[in-house]
C-alpha cells in the first residue's frame, strides 16, 4: 500500500527567514508553532485570518498580518500574547495611511483581560508599522488596551499605525518607564 501526502502549497511565495502561518495553506497552522521554529530575526506571515490566543513572543521576530486579521479570544484574560522579546508588528498589504476608522489587522476581545497583548519583560521593544491593533473589552474594572505593561522599561515605535480601545485606553503602562516615537499614527 502507497500513502501519499498533499502538503499546501503556500499563496505567495516564501522569502528565506519567512515563516508562514493559516490553517490551511501555512507551513505552520499556529503563530505559536511558528514562534517556536523561528530563529532571531525572522519573519511570521499570515496567509489566512487566525485565532489565537495566550501565546508567548519571546524571540526577536516581525509579525507581518499580510492583510489578514489575528483575533484573540472573547473569554477571561484570553489576550493574543505575551511580549517577552524584540517584536515589530506590520501588515506589509497596507499601502494607504492609517485612519481611525482602518480595520483592525490584531483585535481582542476577551473579558477581564489585560489587553491586546502584555509586555512581560523589561526592555523590550515593540515596532508597529503600518498597522491597526484594537481592544474591544469592555470590562470596566481592567484594563481594556492594545497594549499593558507593568513594572517594565518599554520602548515603543508607531508609524502609520492606529492602536486603539473601546474602553480603556490604547497603552497602559503601570509602574512602567515608557519611550514612545511615533510618525503618522493615532493612539
Amino acid at each position: 500500500t502507497t500513502t501519499t501526502t498533499t502538503v499546501p502549497t503556500p499563496s505567495t511565495p516564501v522569502e528565506s527567514g519567512t515563516l508562514t502561518v493559516g490553517a490551511t495553506l501555512g507551513q505552520y497552522k499556529t503563530i505559536a508553532e511558528a514562534v517556536a521554529a523561528a530563529n532571531e530575526g525572522d519573519t511570521i506571515k499570515l496567509v489566512e485570518n487566525i485565532t489565537e490566543v495566550n501565546i508567548t513572543i519571546a524571540k526577536a521576530v516581525t509579525i507581518d498580518t499580510n492583510g489578514f486579521v489575528w483575533t484573540g479570544g472573547t473569554g477571561s484574560k484570553q489576550n493574543c500574547a505575551t511580549i517577552k522579546a524584540d517584536v515589530t508588528f506590520k501588515n506589509s498589504q497596507r499601502t494607504t495611511p492609517i485612519t481611525a476608522d482602518a480595520t483592525p489587522d490584531i483585535v481582542a476581545n476577551s473579558s477581564k483581560n489585560n489587553g491586546v497583548f502584555v509586555v512581560g519583560l523589561s526592555k523590550v521593544t515593540v515596532t508597529c508599522e503600518n498597522i491597526a491593533i484594537k481592544s474591544t473589552n469592555a470590562y470596566t474594572n481592567n484594563q481594556g488596551c492594545a497594549f499593558y505593561a507593568n513594572d517594565k522599561t518599554f520602548e515603543m515605535v508607531l508609524k502609520n499605525s492606529h492602536l486603539s480601545s473601546t474602553h480603556f485606553g490604547s497603552l497602559v503602562m503601570y509602574k512602567c518607564a515608557l519611550t514612545l516615537t511615533a510618525e503618522d499614527s493615532i493612539f
